[in-house]
Formats: C-alpha cells, sequence, structure tokens
C-alpha cells in the first residue's frame, strides 16, 4: 500500500492531500505527486491549497502521512477535495464559496464576514461594474477574491494592491444582492 501526505489544520479538523512524496536521490522528500497534475484540474487544485493556506493562516499545520500512527483520527477530518458522501468537500463547492468561520474557533459554520466591491473601470457605474471582488474576513485575516471570466472565484491581490497605492481603477462596497446580479449577468452571459 502506498503513502500518501495530507496538509493537515487539526485546530479545525480540515485537510487537503498532497499526493504521494516523491523522494531525492538522498532519500528526502522533494515534492508530491500531485504536483504533476496537468491543466485545469492542476489549477483547481493550486486555487484549493491557496484558499486552504489562507484560511488556516495563523493556525498550526502538519504535513501527515497515510502510515502514521496518529493517522486514524486524522482520517475523521474533513478533506477539501474528497467525496460528499464522506463528509467531504469536493474542489469546486470548496472554490465557489467564501471562506468560512468554524464552529470549532468561535464561528458559525456560516459564511465569514464578506463585502463585495465593484470596480469602477472607464465609463462603469455601480450598477454596471467592470468587474467584482469579495473580501472574507476569517478570524481578522483577510482573504480577498475576483470573479473571474473564467465563472469562478479565484485569489487576487487588488484590492492590497490599491491599499497601497499600486492601481489606479478605483472601486466601490455595492450589496450582495448587486453581487449576485453580477454573477449572474457573466454566467448567463458565458453559457451563451
Amino acid at each position: 500500500m502506498s503513502t500518501s501526505a495530507y496538509l493537515v489544520c487539526p485546530p479545525l479538523q480540515l485537510m487537503i492531500g498532497l499526493g504521494k512524496p516523491l523522494r531525492a536521490p538522498d532519500g528526502t522528500i522533494s515534492s508530491f505527486d500531485q504536483g504533476l497534475v496537468q491543466g485545469t484540474e492542476r489549477a483547481q487544485i493550486d486555487r484549493a491549497l491557496w484558499k486552504f493556506l489562507a484560511q488556516t493562516a495563523g493556525e498550526n499545520l502538519v504535513v501527515v502521512f497515510s502510515g502514521d500512527d496518529d493517522f486514524e483520527t486524522i482520517a475523521g477530518y474533513r478533506q477539501i477535495g474528497g467525496w460528499t458522501e464522506d463528509g467531504n468537500i469536493p474542489f469546486a463547492a470548496y472554490l465557489s464559496e467564501p471562506p468560512t468561520t468554524p464552529a470549532a474557533l468561535g464561528g458559525t459554520d456560516g459564511p465569514a464576514n464578506v463585502v463585495y466591491y465593484g470596480s469602477l473601470g472607464a465609463g462603469r457605474t455601480r450598477a454596471n461594474p467592470s468587474g467584482l471582488f469579495r473580501r472574507s474576513v476569517v478570524d481578522g485575516y483577510a482573504v480577498d477574491e475576483m470573479f473571474t471570466r473564467r465563472l469562478q472565484w479565484e485569489p487576487t491581490t487588488y484590492l492590497r494592491e490599491y491599499e497601497f497605492g499600486h492601481n489606479d481603477v478605483d472601486h466601490v462596497e455595492i450589496t450582495p444582492a448587486e453581487a449576485h446580479a453580477f454573477v449572474e449577468r457573466l454566467t448567463a452571459k458565458g453559457r451563451s
């Protein structure tokens, strides 16, 4: 039986698979086979990993192997990229939702504090923004995402760059309903 590795956040009882460890000639682990996946699946894994790192910022993270003595306990944690039938979170579902503040950390297992922004590119207004961003605050950490042309939420540095004066395009806070309408318009265009 081959060994798989997982990046685990014990306080949140959450983990994400890294794949099988690949070793250098001297026996040290040089990478994991998840890194060999290509194309759309690769991008999805990368985005999920970055979101996981942002969501668990400030928490204790450990790499655990399926052959470890304590793996039985960890195997009961929710896995990002796992099957919903097992209580896990598929990549697509994990990436489509804003981060949450888990009940284990005093949250409600519901959406974190989320603020939406519409970008006001040339000639655009609040009612017709040129882009959509959201900032989710989980346990004091901001996670910024933008709704992309691929019709999905992806990490972005736009809001941070704007705060530091590196972006010239202004933005305005919008309501969740306005953000939802923007997503619906783009999704409808994408389907036609």
